[in-house]
């Protein structure tokens, strides 16, 4: 068979755009399974960092009931021993709940390393900050040619293309060439050559086919040109919270945390001179605690915007190999 003119070459080429189209796809999917995992791996941590936080307020607490009893028993009220027993019985069962939190976090991330959900993790040893200078106008420039997502609709873009070539080439015939051996009882065998042509006279059914791949080709256009928009907007968004975390890293770190530490000194050395209520002290703990636990937060959320910047834009913002960490930690 010798298909007609052009009709080769045409599936040839979209023979090479679905090939380059599953690339781009399975870029893609590296790019979603490393958002899921830095996601998962910054979670574990907070809960890691969360657990840390509240045993040290604990035992805060504990020291502090120390001295309201030694206070009580020079003749001070029995209201502060209380009011540290109570504030202990909180941090006790929020300590509890984290705890507890462990399994479920270490099998999501088991799963997103394709582990068994029982199999043992260590905790993260540190989660990595970087602070990261770029802006929305840039980044959606980059990630116009560098996004899987929108090479994978691009590639489909050119499928199409070539569909509609291939469809408009059905309309011209395919020939055929053979030689045919005859078995004679006289043994004069005689080879007879064939020629055939087959006539596309099924005008319907090429029209038809013509505006199927027209129709994909348009389909393939508007859905490049509507994620376009979707993926400048996503990107926007993954830029603020990127952002909104790194303000937040350095006003909790630079300012906030050292006032909290200030501010539950000062109290304690009030409260042990006689000078403050003990109700103020565990109000400076509390404000500590909220200040550490939102810096530890804002250090996640972090992680996983530059993966989402990463996932969205197919730039590697995400400068973690959470599977090697873990496994060199075992």
């Amino acid at each position: 068979m010798i298909p007609g003119f052009g009709k080769l070459s045409m599936k040839k080429e979209i023979a090479s755009a679905v090939a380059a189209g599953v690339g781009a796809r399975y870029q893609r999917e590296k790019l979603n399974l490393n958002l899921t995992i830095a996601r998962a791996y910054a979670e574990l941590h907070y809960l890691k960092r969360s657990i840390e936080i509240t045993e040290d307020r604990i035992q805060l607490i504990q020291s502090l009931e120390e001295v309201a009893r030694a206070r009580y028993k020079a003749g001070a009220p029995m209201a502060a021993i209380l009011q540290a027993q109570v504030e202990l019985g909180r941090l006790e069962d929020r300590l509890s709940s984290l705890s507890h939190l462990r399994a479920p976090q270490i099998a999501n991330l088991n799963s997103a390393l394709n582990r068994p959900a029982e199999a043992p993790l260590p905790w993260p040893a540190e989660l990595p900050y970087q602070a990261l200078e770029t802006d929305a106008a840039d980044l959606q420039n980059k990630a116009r040619s560098a996004s899987p997502e929108l090479a994978e609709l691009g590639y489909q873009i050119e499928q199409g293309n070539h569909r509609v070539k291939l469809a408009q080439r059905e309309r011209f015939p395919d020939f055929s060439l053979g030689v045919q051996y005859i078995d004679t009882e006289g043994g004069d065998n005689p080879l007879i050559g064939t020629v055939g042509i087959t006539l596309p006279i099924w005008f319907g059914k090429n029209r038809a086919k013509i505006e199927a791949a027209s129709h994909q080709k348009m389909a393939a256009q508007l859905t490049l040109e509507n994620r376009s928009q979707t993926l400048d907007a996503d990107l926007r968004q993954a830029l603020f919270n990127l952002n909104d975390a790194g303000r937040k890293i350095n006003l909790y770190r630079d300012s906030l945390i050292p006032k909290a530490e200030q501010s539950l000194e000062v109290n304690r050395q009030g409260y042990e001179s006689g000078s403050m209520e003990f109700l103020n002290l565990i109000d400076a703990e509390r404000m500590l605690l909220e200040f550490q636990l939102a810096f530890e937060r804002a250090r996640a959320d972090h992680l996983i915007a530059r993966a989402q910047l990463a996932q969205l834009s197919g730039i590697n913002f995400l400068k973690i190999d959470a599977a090697s960490n873990f496994v060199e930690n075992e």
